[in-house]
């Protein structure tokens, strides 16, 4: 029973990769090129090749296939959305890509080769499959976690004080460019975002309406790892929390300028007292 105990435990623990290091576009083309490399570099044998061209054709058609797949599972397992993307989710969505992968390539291959099916080439495709599979799997994930560790070590927290970000609005002259750990919290008003940031002194707070929603700000925002969507209608800097403070059913925060108060929605307050409790970030 421990062992059992311990294995659920393991399985269902939260994966190392946040949802922001995962960007699909990228995954996606990625992994559409390592496939048609591996096939080219290792074709499937047991086919009938005819010419070079069919060759090469068929192997971008598999390649796509893979691709699709994998779409397919992101759609329906939402790594990118996920509020808790465990070991287990990781594991399906390799398997179930790899499971797809084979059931699509097997009914491409009968429709190309009606007259190629065979033990050989089933066989083959199976070994292929899990072992390319897994491949381009570790291959994608020692990139994500070095960018993982990389954002993690002090030397890059120390160096974020010198970053630079870059927000802009729909209006071709709104435009705000201020170090990292300048930026306060950005505020939803309708179709308008209000960004607060610091100017020199922590009690100097200057304010800019843009036109633009706080959604579309977020994403364009997603590789800095000290803003959070703490609720629907704000973006804060983690850096600047004083303290959370819950009564009743209602939380906010306190920044440490002018101790902003901003409402904190219900889900997010556990994830923000763990990062002020774990002194993850590099608070200013």
């Amino acid at each position: 029973m421990n062992n059992l105990s311990k294995l659920y435990q393991t399985v269902t623990k939260r994966h190392y990769r946040p949802s922001k290091l995962f960007k699909r576009r990228r995954v996606i083309i990625s992994v559409f090129l390592l496939s048609l490399t591996l096939l080219i570099l290792f074709p499937i044998r047991s086919l009938p090749v005819v010419s070079r061209t069919p060759f090469i054709i068929t192997n971008i058609i598999y390649s796509f296939l893979i691709a699709c797949s994998l779409i397919i599972n992101i759609i329906i397992l939402r790594p990118i959305s996920s509020k808790k993307w465990t070991y287990i989710k990781e594991v399906l969505l390799v398997l179930n890509t790899i499971s797809l992968s084979l059931v699509l390539i097997s009914l491409i291959t009968y429709l190309i080769f009606p007259n190629s099916i065979s033990k050989d080439l089933i066989i083959e495709v199976l070994i292929k499959a899990f072992v390319f599979g897994f491949f381009i799997y570790i291959t994608l994930s020692f990139f994500t976690l070095l960018r993982y560790v990389l954002n993690k070590t002090p030397l890059n927290i120390g160096l974020s004080d010198t970053l630079l970000i870059q927000i802009t609005g729909k209006n071709k002259n709104e435009q705000l460019l201020i170090p990292i750990k300048n930026l306060l919290y950005i505020k939803s008003e309708g179709h308008y975002i209000n960004i607060f940031y610091l100017l020199s002194d922590i009690n100097d707070v200057k304010s800019i309406l843009f036109r633009e929603n706080i959604s579309n700000i977020q994403k364009k925002l997603t590789s800095y790892e000290t803003l959070y969507r703490c609720h629907k209608s704000y973006l804060i800097n983690i850096s600047h929390i004083k303290y959370i403070n819950s009564y009743r059913s209602k939380t906010h925060i306190v920044l440490k300028s002018k101790n902003c108060r901003i409402p904190v929605s219900t889900n997010k307050a556990k994830y923000l007292a763990q990062q002020i409790n774990s002194k993850k970030h590099h608070f200013i």
